[in-house]
């Protein structure tokens, strides 16, 4: 597969002025209306949310193909792996995630999402920087109590710290269902080493690197192009230019908006700029729009809690390594 991108990580706002027609009134940053029932995305029965509408049902067409990232491709290919788009410099606004907040029947089919999941991913891309890994870096194994059959939606990011803020590092996901092994196995490797917006990760940037898993889950179609909550749903717009025939997608993960204090036209008008599109965003291309929306379970872990649980030492184990 080719890749896709999707976490994103800037301070302030991405792009330039807002060209989207406002949202209507009724689709207020609190609630989300529901009226009609709602749909789950590409038959994702197990992931629907009775949070928004009992009544959903499974969706039955097939994944939609996506484009690549932004700027960097601007016709509609056959892939399903994403990058992510976003400015580079943003404020830790995101905290550990929080047992608590658990929801939707994603729960009846996940034992759990938890920070071993990072321990893994970073297991793996210490196991391929050092020379010759030993021990638990010979060969990384899921986490005991996962089912490794089990699919999902997810996508690693990797940020590194300067200064106040995190960079974005790299970020490699897959909006099709993947099974945990070997598929957060293979995208823990693409978002640390191919993600091509980005140099590979190397040694000495370890210290400073914060990892991130998201699994997604309640993929929803949305009546409207505005009918989500910022810091809560993801988006995947499709659509097709009115005047070239192309067909143009993208997606933005949930923290991605509020992380860069979009509003949802913002939002809107940037995954326009991301999908390739750069012509007039009128209501009548809003109108068109498929819009899916979708919520995450995140989980981060950076370097130091990483060598505080597992004992790893990057400064010895990497000056032994040269």
């Amino acid at each position: 597969m080719n890749n896709l991108s999707g976490a994103s990580s800037g301070q302030g706002r991405i792009g330039g002025p807002v060209l989207v027609p406002k949202a209507p009134d009724h689709f207020s940053d609190e609630t989300v209306s529901t009226e009609s029932s709602l749909s789950a995305y590409n038959g994702y029965k197990s992931f629907n949310s009775n949070r928004y509408d009992k009544n959903c049902s499974a969706g039955a067409s097939s994944a939609a193909p996506y484009d690549h990232s932004g700027d960097k491709s601007q016709h509609f290919v056959q892939q399903h792996e994403y990058d992510y788009y976003g400015g580079k410099n943003y404020n830790n606004v995101d905290g550990d995630y929080d047992n608590s907040n658990k929801q939707g029947d994603i729960y009846d089919t996940v034992p759990r999402v938890e920070k071993d999941l990072c321990t893994f991913v970073w297991d793996i891309i210490v196991a391929h920087l050092l020379r010759n890994p030993a021990g638990r870096f010979a060969d990384p194994q899921l986490p005991y109590g996962y089912d490794p059959n089990f699919q999902a939606p997810l996508f690693v990011t990797w940020n590194k710290w300067a200064g106040p803020y995190e960079n974005l590092r790299g970020c490699i996901g897959c909006l099709e269902p993947l099974s945990l092994d070997p598929g957060l196995k293979d995208y823990a490797f693409k978002a640390a080493f191919e993600d091509s917006r980005f140099s590979p990760i190397e040694a000495n940037e370890l210290s400073s690197l914060t990892c991130q898993v998201s699994v997604l889950h309640s993929f929803e179609e949305c009546r409207h192009c505005y009918e989500w909550v910022v810091g809560k749903h993801g988006l995947i717009i499709n659509f097709t230019c009115p005047m070239t025939g192309r067909k143009h997608s993208a997606t933005y993960l949930p923290e991605v908006a509020a992380e860069h204090e979009m509003s949802r036209e913002t939002a809107i008008e940037e995954l326009c700029k991301k999908s390739g599109y750069r012509k007039a965003i009128d209501q009548s291309l809003l109108d068109s729009m498929s819009v899916t929306r979708y919520q995450s379970i995140r989980v981060k872990m950076d370097a130091q809690e990483y060598q505080n649980q597992t004992g790893a030492d990057f400064r010895r184990q990497f000056s032994s390594n040269k």
